[in-house]
């Protein structure tokens, strides 16, 4: 009985003497962290209708820089800089799956916006925010009439 005791003993100073990370985590806080939520990922350069230059080959594209409104704006310029956009979210987007396969993009913006919607598990957030070529990640958060 006194060996058990002592076993039980050694045991118990371990466990307390284990650092912090090392404990398990509790089945209460998997699920929460793979509880899905809704984000907003941005990307850091500007959308179509702050863009003022600077990017060799493509010509600005924001109201405020050329007096046009981007309503009548239908130029070639544009559709340039949206399909630079384009690319840049690809891009992101390829290395969120890649990274974070439950990962379920949404909608895409380029116009007042240049990022994407997605659904990913809440665990993997911080992990998305630090992913090459992300500005920003927010939860989105949803409003109900009172």
């Amino acid at each position: 009985m006194h060996g058990t005791d002592f076993l039980r003993r050694a045991v118990f100073l371990l466990a307390a003497a284990l650092p912090a990370h090392a404990a398990p985590i509790s089945p209460a806080a998997a699920v929460a962290a793979n509880r899905p939520i809704p984000v907003l990922v941005q990307l850091p350069e500007p959308p179509v209708a702050r863009y003022s230059g600077g990017i060799a080959g493509l010509s600005a594209t924001a109201p405020s820089v050329t007096g046009v409104t981007l309503l009548t704006a239908r130029r070639e310029e544009v559709a340039r800089y949206r399909d630079h956009l384009e690319a840049q979210q690809e891009d992101v987007i390829g290395r969120v799956r890649e990274r974070i396969p439950a990962a379920e993009v949404g909608f895409r913006y380029k116009t007042v916006f240049n990022g994407f919607a997605a659904i990913v598990p809440l665990g993997s957030v911080k992990d998305l925010a630090r992913l090459p070529g992300v500005a920003s990640v927010r939860a989105v958060r949803e409003y109900f009439p009172t």
